[in-house]
């Protein structure tokens, strides 16, 4: 193949010679000839043929056929004549190179021009690396050969270089490259370019499948509805050689999506998992697994019931469903909480009884469960591989009124063997009046006032009065300390005590010690009751009797109280005297108050 005017003709070959015109130079008529004398490449001005017969023609004339060139100097300043290609050895040119490749093809051809005396070399770039490479290659030096063809092989390892430099694409481009030699010198590179494709590549291949693990499975058999299926080991996957980042997308049929990688069986038959793996050069694969699943009827609650046993008890029922081949028998857990709590407590728990998949549960206590109190019932029920909950409410007693022959209930059944004439429950009693208590022809009185302890606060709407004497307000308490034993309580040796809910009063006298110098006088003085606390403990003394023998003169009449603890306080009185001893005893009445 003759090369083209504007072209640069490589001269490898020299001296090399040159005719006047191209009628010698198609004669091989030397006269008026020359030579070039130096190798390179010069511009081609004009391009004939020689057939033959030596005659100049306009184009190839096929067999026999010689190129001739109209060279310039290399500066492409003047004419320096005509030379016959067939004397000169010039570069080897590519003549045919397949427009694309695939990478993993056995081997492909390109074909080229060589010249005798001359060998060549053959090298393919791909983004800048080499990855094919030829020894120089001699053929037939006894005459040209034109459109020489060769085979190219790609090995594992140029295909591995190949596909590594198209990372994320199918398609790459890549330059093929032709070095003419001459005596171990370069006559310069023919190049071409064309692509590599990865249209045959293998996609991604499958590792290792996944495995999996099951959620409320029984004896290997999958429920619909029940038993759950998660990937407890993910597949392993491989890119297709030189891809990068494979991605998964699950496809699954019969199986409802609860997480990432975690599905439930919502129909009987068989449900499957897709998994469809791309890289990133777009090949993909797939592999599917598939699950047997059979018919279920999860555990269900169909009625709780909830009632008053007595005053305190309580009767709890409950039914429901049950699949004996999935669930097994199932057990039950009873738990209970006064309205408005946040915790559960636990009542009982046991095994339902029942057949041909139903089940009941009766459990009854006798005791535990407040009259005046509402209760949240829950029943829980939990087999092998279902449960289910349900609930009811436990109203408070149904008797807020009751009468009995000697009296009445508030709250509670009036029980005729007790005492009381008046019964109130454990709701208690709450009055927005007065409270008057009537003892004997004593009135007793409680009102207004509050008390505050270190437990909550002791309220009533009036002065607390006991006997017509205010007990609670301290300018007051002087009154009730003069007569303390007109009110009534439980009697102990050393005094009185009452409780009015966490409130205790003690009352009682003590007769003190005489003690040093014959002037002053100690004792102690222990509660007919033990307080539970120091804490808001409040104590009050005052002089009964007082010496007997006139040896004294006005006498201090205050009572110090001191080191009061739950069971008692110690006390001590002195009076002024002259220079005698004086003689006789001291009585001291005690009122104390704090927390019962």
């Amino acid at each position: 193949m003759a090369q083209r005017i504007g072209e640069r003709y490589s001269v490898g070959k020299v001296p090399l010679r040159l005719y006047w015109s191209s009628d010698r130079a198609a004669a091989k008529n030397t006269s008026q000839s020359g030579y070039i004398q130096e190798t390179g490449n010069y511009p081609i001005k004009n391009v004939l043929w020689a057939n033959s017969s030596g005659r100049v023609v306009n184009s190839d004339p096929g067999t026999g056929g010689v190129a001739l060139y109209a060279l310039m100097d290399k500066t492409n300043s003047w004419v320096l004549g005509w030379i016959r290609d067939d004397e000169n050895i010039t570069r080897g040119r590519l003549t045919k190179v397949p427009y694309s490749v695939d990478v993993t093809s056995s081997a492909f051809t390109v074909e080229f021009t060589k010249m005798k005396g001359t060998t060549y070399s053959l090298e393919i770039d791909v983004a800048g690396n080499v990855v094919y490479s030829t020894q120089s290659y001699a053929g037939n030096n006894s005459y040209n050969l034109e459109n020489i063809q060769y085979d190219i092989s790609l090995n594992e390892n140029s295909q591995n270089k190949i596909l590594s430099a198209m990372k994320d694409s199918t398609v790459i481009n890549a330059t093929i490259s032709l070095v003419t030699y001459l005596n171990g010198n370069s006559l310069g590179v023919d190049s071409k370019s064309f692509t590599f494709n990865a249209t045959n590549v293998n996609g991604p291949e499958f590792v290792s499948p996944p495995k999996y693990s099951y959620v409320n499975q029984s004896n290997g058999i999958n429920y619909a509805g029940i038993t759950e299926v998660y990937i407890s080991t993910k597949p392993v996957v491989q890119a297709s050689r030189g891809a990068k980042d494979v991605s998964v997308r699950y496809n699954s049929q019969g199986l409802q999506n609860i997480g990432p990688s975690h599905w439930k069986f919502v129909e009987a038959g068989t449900a499957s998992i897709t998994y469809t793996y791309t890289d990133s050069r777009g090949l993909t694969a797939k592999h599917t697994d598939r699950f047997q699943v059979s018919a279920s009827k999860p555990i269900s609650v169909l009625s709780v019931s909830a009632s008053r046993e007595g005053r305190t008890g309580m009767k709890v029922s409950a039914t429901g469903e049950y699949m004996s081949t999935v669930d097994g028998t199932p057990r039950y857990t009873i738990l209970y909480r006064k309205r408005g709590d946040l915790s559960w407590s636990t009542l009982t728990s046991g095994t339902t009884t029942g057949s041909n998949g139903r089940f009941r549960i009766e459990h009854t206590e006798s005791t535990g469960f407040e009259p005046s109190s509402a209760y949240d019932i829950q029943v829980k029920i939990v087999g092998k591989v279902s449960n289910a909950i349900g609930y009811s409410v436990l109203g408070t007693e149904s008797v807020p009124l009751s009468m009995g022959k000697h009296g009445s209930g508030v709250g509670v059944m009036f029980d005729n063997s007790s005492k009381y004439m008046l019964q109130v429950g454990d709701g208690g009693m709450r009055s927005t009046g007065n409270l008057l208590i009537n003892n004997n022809g004593k009135m007793s009185e409680l009102g207004p006032g509050t008390l505050n302890t270190n437990v909550g606060n002791f309220q009533f709407n009036s002065d607390v009065i006991a006997n017509g004497y205010k007990v609670l307000t301290e300018a007051d308490i002087g009154k009730f300390k003069s007569d303390p034993f007109n009110f009534k309580g439980d009697s102990a040796s050393n005094g009185l005590s009452i409780t009015m809910g966490n409130i205790l009063i003690c009352v009682g006298q003590t007769t003190l010690s005489g003690g040093g110098n014959g002037y002053y006088y100690s004792g102690k003085w222990n509660f007919p009751k033990a307080f539970s606390s120091t804490t808001n403990l409040y104590t009050f003394g005052s002089v009964a009797t007082t010496p007997s023998q006139n040896l004294y003169q006005n006498w201090n009449g205050n009572v110090s109280i001191y080191n009061p603890t739950t069971s008692g306080v110690s006390l001590w009185w002195a009076g002024t005297h002259d220079s005698k001893t004086l003689s006789g005893t001291v009585k001291v009445n005690i009122l104390a108050i704090g927390l019962a």
